[in-house]
């Protein structure tokens, strides 16, 4: 399909291996690790690679594909089945000879088919697993950019709600969140389609997000609240509780990352 805003631009274009990889520099070393961050970029960087290896594999298939030379091979093969049916009419078994063609006539149209198909649903594979890397590698570097204390959660939230489509005039791939019903989402700052790093914001400023991300605030008491009530951190010193950690960590993993980080802050 052709996915083009008024201009006839394509919007939030991720091509491949021009993929704008750049982070947000700015990082608070104290909220934000060095440590996770070299860790974030490693993440970039492989994925960044997987999507040049899979557009080396789907070229390959596809010149794989367009060297096939269907005509040519129809061709040997229809000289071929003149010159035995010209020496069997003389042995005066054209019959016999026929039939034997048919069949292999026949056979070679269903090999032809497989193949064919075997190629389409190889191509289809390569393009699926291309656009659940480019996706995965911009919410990688969306979730960087926004402290994401634990990026994985993060990840599930927009891939469950995220697509990517390739232009088939341009073979350009973009980036669209979606809404509930499958429509695309619209960027009320922009009026375009809205891109992961805003829908990353967007769950940052929302209650039942914000424990996922360093520096998050969302009314009093709600960064260290748990199952609606408000909670002292049982990882800091001066409050610890190995039954609260337990219970947090068993429910709600990311809110446990978030008040292990602020304990160990100093």
């Amino acid at each position: 399909m052709s996915d083009t805003n008024d201009n006839g631009q394509t919007p939030d274009a991720t091509d491949g291996a021009n993929i704008n990889t750049n982070p947000d520099t700015n990082t608070d070393q104290k909220l934000f690790p060095e440590s996770h961050v070299l860790e974030l970029r490693k993440e970039s960087a492989k994925y960044r690679n997987q999507v040049r290896d899979l557009q080396t594999k789907m070229e390959e298939m596809e010149k794989k594909f367009s060297g096939v030379d269907l005509s040519e091979v129809e061709k040997l093969k229809a000289e071929q089945d003149r010159l035995e049916r010209e020496k069997a009419e003389k042995n005066g078994e054209w019959e016999k000879l026929a039939s034997r063609m048919q069949a292999e006539h026949a056979k070679a149209l269903q090999d032809k088919d497989s193949l064919i198909t075997n190629l389409q649903k190889t191509i289809e594979r390569l393009e699926a697993d291309l656009g659940d890397t480019i996706l995965r590698n911009e919410i990688s570097i969306a979730a960087a950019s926004a402290k994401a204390i634990n990026p994985r959660y993060v990840e599930m939230a927009i891939m469950s709600e995220a697509v990517v489509r390739k232009d088939d005039n341009t073979g350009r791939r973009s980036i669209f969140i979606l809404d509930t019903d499958g429509t695309e989402r619209i960027s009320t700052k922009t009026a375009k389609p809205m891109t992961v790093a805003e829908r990353i914001a967007e769950l940052k400023m929302m209650e039942e997000h914000a424990h996922l991300f360093e520096g998050a605030t969302f009314g009093a008491g709600s960064r260290n609240s748990f199952q609606g009530k408000a909670i002292n951190n049982p990882w800091k010193k001066e409050t610890f509780n190995l039954t609260l950690q337990g219970q947090i960590f068993k429910s709600d993993p990311g809110l446990a990352e978030k008040l292990k980080a602020e304990a160990n802050r100093k």
